[in-house]
């Protein structure tokens, strides 16, 4: 179960209600302050201003962790733009990448030292192939 209690300036309203989809009951005891309470499998709410929450460091967990994916997906990404489409690599420096890309990630290097060894990489490949 999770509690919290919100701001949210659209909620003009004073009584509660429960949603059986989000499996959460709202009450708003002054105008703008509403109280939820989420029952196990249901949905906190995601609008208006936090004032304070039973589930604050499982969020910021998880907003941690989509900031490490959205890094790794950067990371794919560089190698990926940085190709010519009309050279193919040899199967060596895909290997090498695929193995930077993972062991970057593994151990959360910074963008900057991933992209220089990403370069690096890329630029032997492609003097092999010219």
């Amino acid at each position: 179960m999770k509690v919290g209690i919100l701001f949210r300036p659209g909620s003009l309203w004073i009584g509660g209600h429960y949603s059986r989809y989000n499996r959460r009951w709202c009450i708003n005891l002054v105008p703008c302050v509403t109280v939820w309470v989420v029952l196990k499998g249901g949905i906190a709410p995601d609008a208006g201003m936090d004032i304070c929450r039973s589930d604050r460091a499982a969020l910021a967990l998880e907003k941690q962790r989509k900031a490490e994916e959205l890094a790794a997906l950067a990371k794919y990404d560089y190698v990926f733009a940085s190709l010519d489409l009309d050279k193919l690599l040899e199967p060596d420096a895909w290997e090498r990448l695929k193995n930077l890309v993972e062991h970057s990630i593994k151990i959360g290097t910074s963008f900057e030292s991933f992209k220089a060894k990403a370069d690096l990489i890329l630029q032997e490949a492609r003097a092999r192939s010219t």
